[in-house]
Order: structure tokens, then C-alpha cells, then sequence
């Protein structure tokens, strides 16, 4: 189909759930992830939550299946791809992505819904190219399956695990000629992460990576124990109409329901954080006990802060620091919000002074990383990975963690270093680095975590690395 002049775009309604995904497409940078722009948006624009829920299932369902998305759409365009406005190429992909992935929308809304918006876009004459080629995409979808490796897999796009979106034509390359091409157009994985992972992994827990990083993950809830436990939380949020599920080997509380979780009574009153099970190992690694001193070097919005001063029974002291200062404006309200006094936020200027009085028993380091083992939540990560981001991530890595051998050396504090990344040159070959010639550190534990997905709600599992290292005279 071929494409007409563009004329200047327009303006989006960002109280819109369409238009709000497609502003947070348009808006995302090198840096930024869709989730966040998109939330800050929606609160600016006092965006209902029914609304925001739409707008991050379509926006993060375009960014984990884009690669599969454009190669539909492409296909049907005579015209160049890149010659379309950005905000036009959104629109036909959120379009595609509604009639392959979606089957609770009608498909004659998906489709008269994008036309509207291109025309709200101010790209009126571009109504016509996305009616079109929406139209074709859903004249190329068959049927519904369950999924099964007899299928044709050429002609299956699998979705919500279990299913599969039935093709009238070769959309994938033959899985058994080229295991790599298959699964980047399958799994919208570039074919660098894919051909390093089946180096790394072995093809067959490689391709289970592969699955398990494009998959719609679920909220993951640590219920607060100050306040409430894992079957507790749960019988909350049913109350609330909020489907979920209790893990128990976790005490972990599952839920589909992705949208709208700051507003929920449970979250509000306190009786949960959002944190999935493989990032609460690391504190759980760090053993922290009540009435010790714990720094956060690397805290973040403080979910791990947060943790640890729960598992000390909010006794004693938590110091969270964080270079970005902006982040740590947000500790203070997570602990009000779950009843935690005993974290102090500490800025960079205040570091020195503050290290200089207080001497921690533990030191949690959680690196800025690839993000390779979280690319279902953070599928921007998987297209912006390239050796010279893990040469230059390396480095910060491994400053930091020197820096808190540095800080703990003259108490002894234990060191949990942890990512959210499943690459050796993160994790293995950072230890390696730091520990060489050194004789006052060991290396008392390593676990990595591969992204997994078997089905069930509660088998989610996102990857990651956790290492503990202990000074010499504290292990004996």
C-alpha cells in the first residue's frame, strides 16, 4: 500500500488511552522507558485509570513485540516504512498489535479507533494508509489455536502462552533452518542477544529465555509483614475485585491486573510494594537483622530499602542513597506509606558526613545493568543492547562495588551485589575483577536467576544475579 504526503501532526489527547500510548511511544529517549513517560503524562493530564490501563497494555505491547509487529506491517506497505510520521507508524502498530494479540477488543474498533486517531494526529490524509493496512492484517489472521509445536510454525504468532494467532501467510522463517531468525521475528528479540545467550545458555534454555522475555509479566506484591502477610494481602485485594494468586513459597501475591495499582486500597494503606521474586532475593541474601545499620548504595526509588527495614522489623537504621536525587524524593513517601520510620534518605552531599558517623553492618549494591533478565518489563532494554552499553555498564559496576569494599572495610560489613542482568560480563566477570589480588574478601555466594515462565500465574520468575561477599575475619 502506498503512502501519501504527510502534513504536520496534531495534538493527542493524553486522557485518551490510545492517545496516551502512542504520546509515551513518541516520547520515550535512549534512556527513558515507555512505562515511565507514560505515567508522568497521565498524572499531568489527570488521566483516568481505566484510561492508563489501556494505554500501558498497548504501549508495552507494542515495545515487547515490535519486531514481529513491523515485520506484519511492512509487509503491507508499497511506500517506504520510515517515510511515515512517527506518530502514523505508532498507530499502525498499536492497530496491529490489538487484532494479533488481543482477542477481548472487536476488531472493528481496533481499526476505526486508529483511523480516528491518525486523524487526530493532524495526519488526516494518512486515514486511508491505516484503514488499509489493518484491514489487510486482519484478513491475514485465520483463527485462534492452542499453541503446539505441531503447528505451522511459520504461520503462528503464540500469545498469552497457551495460544496462537493463525496466519494466512509465512510470517516466520523456518524454526529448523535458523533457530536464531525464528526467534527474533517470534519473540521480537534482536539476533545479536539471541546468538549470545544460545553461546552462553545452550540452545534449548536459550530459547526458553527468549519466550520468557516477551511474555505480558504480572505484578508481583511483597506483602509488608508489619503489617500483613502474603494470605492476608490476598483476601485484601479480592475484596477489592483484583484478581490474584498467593504464592507460598514466596509469601508473594500475583495479579494480571497491571493498571491502576497506586490507586488500589491495599497499596494505599500500606500493605504491599511491588517487587517481583527474584529481586527480593538479594536482601534476602543479606540476612539483615533488626537493630543493624544497612546502606542502599545504589537505592533507587527504595523498594530494597524498604525490605530490608521490614525484615528488621523496623528497628534500627536503613541509609538510602542514591547519586540521582531525583529517585530518592520518592523513598520517604514508600516508607510513610508502608509505616517505615527507620530509613534515613541520604543526598551525595550528605554521604560522607553521614558514612563518617554511621558504620554499616550491611552494604546493598544493586548496579545500574543491561537489564537483560527483566527485558518483559523493560523490552525497550532488548533493542538498545550492544557490546559498547555492557563494556561502559561494566565499569560503573564494578566501581561501585569497589567503592563499597572501600566503605566496608573497617567494619566488616557483608556485601550483597545483585543485577538485573543474566550476562557473565555483569555479574560472574564483575566479582572475578574485584576479588582478584584480593585477600580480604571472599566470595561466600552466587546465584543467577534465568527469566521464567511456565505457564501457571505464580511460576513467574524474572532474571537476575545475586553474589554475597563476606571480609575475611567475618567468615571465620
Amino acid at each position: 500500500m502506498s503512502v501519501p504526503n504527510a502534513e504536520k501532526g496534531g495534538r493527542l489527547d493524553p486522557t485518551d488511552g490510545r492517545d496516551l500510548a502512542v504520546l509515551a511511544l513518541r516520547r520515550q529517549s535512549e534512556r527513558d522507558y515507555v512505562r515511565d513517560t507514560l505515567n508522568a503524562a497521565a498524572a499531568a493530564a489527570k488521566t483516568p485509570p481505566e484510561h492508563i490501563s489501556l494505554a500501558l497494555e498497548l504501549a508495552m505491547g507494542v515495545m515487547r513485540h515490535r519486531l514481529t509487529l513491523a515485520r506484519m506491517v511492512r509487509d503491507l506497505l508499497t511506500g517506504s516504512w520510515q517515510a511515515l510520521p512517527a506518530d502514523i507508524r505508532h498507530i499502525l502498530l498499536l492497530g496491529t498489535y490489538q487484532l494479533m494479540y488481543l482477542d477481548t477488543i472487536p476488531d472493528y474498533a481496533a481499526i476505526n479507533e486508529a483511523v480516528a486517531q491518525a486523524k487526530r494526529s493532524g495526519f488526516g490524509t494518512l486515514g486511508k494508509v491505516v484503514n488499509g493496512v489493518l484491514r489487510n492484517v486482519q484478513r491475514r489472521i485465520v483463527g485462534r489455536e492452542v499453541w503446539s509445536d505441531a503447528l505451522p510454525l511459520r504461520r503462528a504468532v503464540r500469545y498469552e502462552y497457551g495460544r496462537a494467532c493463525m496466519l494466512s501467510i509465512d510470517l516466520m522463517v523456518d524454526r529448523k533452518e535458523d533457530l536464531v531468525g525464528y526467534l527474533s521475528i517470534a519473540t521480537s528479540l534482536p539476533t545479536e542477544i539471541i546468538t549470545r545467550w544460545i553461546h552462553t545458555f545452550g540452545k534449548e534454555q536459550a530459547e526458553q529465555m527468549c519466550w520468557a522475555s516477551q511474555w505480558r509479566p504480572p505484578v508481583v506484591l511483597r506483602p509488608n509483614p508489619l503489617r500483613t502477610t502474603g494470605a492476608k494481602l490476598l483476601a485484601a485485594l479480592t475484596a477489592e475485585g483484583i484478581p490474584a494468586e498467593l504464592d507460598t513459597a514466596s509469601d508473594s501475591v500475583f495479579t494480571s491486573s497491571a493498571g491502576g495499582i497506586t490507586h488500589w486500597k491495599a497499596f494505599l494503606d500500606g500493605l504491599c510494594q511491588v517487587q517481583d521474586v527474584t529481586a527480593q532475593q538479594a536482601v534476602i541474601a543479606a540476612q539483615p537483622r533488626p537493630d543493624q545499620t544497612i546502606l542502599d548504595l545504589a537505592a533507587g526509588a527504595g523498594t530494597k530499602s524498604t525490605q530490608a527495614a521490614e525484615l528488621m522489623k523496623n528497628r534500627g537504621l536503613v541509609l538510602a542513597h542514591d547519586i540521582a536525587t531525583a529517585r530518592l524524593d520518592r523513598i520517604a513517601g514508600n516508607a510513610a506509606r508502608l509505616g517505615i520510620q527507620i530509613i534515613q534518605v541520604v543526598s551525595p552531599d550528605q554521604f560522607d558526613a553521614v558514612l563518617a558517623e554511621q558504620k554499616p553492618d550491611v552494604i546493598l549494591v544493586d548496579v545500574p545493568c543491561s537489564n537483560t533478565g527483566v527485558f518483559a518489563r523493560r523490552p525497550e532494554a532488548k533493542y538498545r543492547h550492544n557490546p559498547q552499553s555492557l563494556t561502559s555498564l561494566k565499569k560503573q559496576q564494578v566501581s561501585l562495588l569497589r567503592r563499597a569494599m572501600d566503605l566496608a572495610i573497617d567494619s566488616g560489613a557483608r556485601i550483597v551485589y545483585s543485577t538485573c542482568s543474566v550476562e557473565p560480563e555483569e555479574n560472574e566477570q564483575v566479582i572475578q575483577e574485584v576479588l582478584t589480588g584480593q585477600s580480604e574478601w571472599i566470595l561466600a555466594s552466587a546465584h543467577l536467576f534465568k527469566p521464567t515462565f511456565t505457564g501457571p500465574l505464580t511460576s513467574w520468575r524474572d532474571g537476575g544475579y545475586v553474589a554475597v561477599i563476606d571480609s575475611v575475619v567475618k567468615a571465620r
